[in-house]
């Protein structure tokens, strides 16, 4: 059967041959979004060129306090093709496990729950909530939004998209006010500028 699903697999990729959403180049496999070049081309921000107390650039003129924080990535290379082709297809499997990584590398204990920070009236339908479900599922944890159901949990509040430290301190604020026992923040992609 194995055999079978390989031989398949290579018919159906020699007719539909699949290619790298940032470069073009062809890839070996259909469900790999980059090619191996690119996929290493995907660098992590790098916690020592950043404010320890906001993430945000080294001189912080005017630095708000987020800790505990943590940007993943700039808006530059691999990673914005990975997130116009998730805000393209509503599949965010590969962004949510690039988030899961980055929370291996920090001391944090694990998410009771994923909330989404989206001004909307239909959050349910955003890409960012998606993403948050995607996350959840990784993580064996449940989405919420803001609301009594964060009550003395451990809370992930989640921004795909960081352009002010203000909007995120406004959603911890907004959080904060159904008590949950510890806020950590992320941001997927970092705008402010460097």
């Amino acid at each position: 059967m194995k055999i079978l699903n390989i031989a398949s697999d290579k018919v159906i990729h020699f007719f539909y041959p699949t290619y790298c959403l940032h470069c073009d180049k062809e890839v070996r496999k259909a469900h790999h979004l980059l090619c191996s070049f690119c996929f290493q081309q995907i660098e992590w921000i790098d916690r020592k060129e950043r404010c320890s107390r906001c993430w945000g650039p080294k001189k912080c003129k005017r630095c708000l306090h987020l800790h505990p924080h943590r940007s993943l990535f700039q808006p530059c290379g691999p990673i914005l093709s990975l997130y116009q082709e998730f805000l393209k297809t509503k599949r965010g499997k590969t962004l949510a496990s690039l988030i899961v990584v980055a929370l291996s590398k920090t001391s944090w204990p694990m998410p009771d729950r994923i909330v989404p920070l989206i001004d909307s009236p239909f959050p349910k339908k955003e890409p960012l909530y998606l993403l948050a479900k995607e996350l959840a599922t990784l993580l064996e944890c449940s989405v919420a939004l803001p609301g009594p159901k964060v009550q003395d949990q451990k809370v992930l509040l989640l921004i795909d998209l960081l352009h002010t430290a203000e909007k995120l301190i406004d959603g911890k604020r907004t959080l904060s006010l159904h008590f949950p026992e510890k806020i950590f923040t992320m941001a997927l992609i970092d705008h402010r500028l460097l």
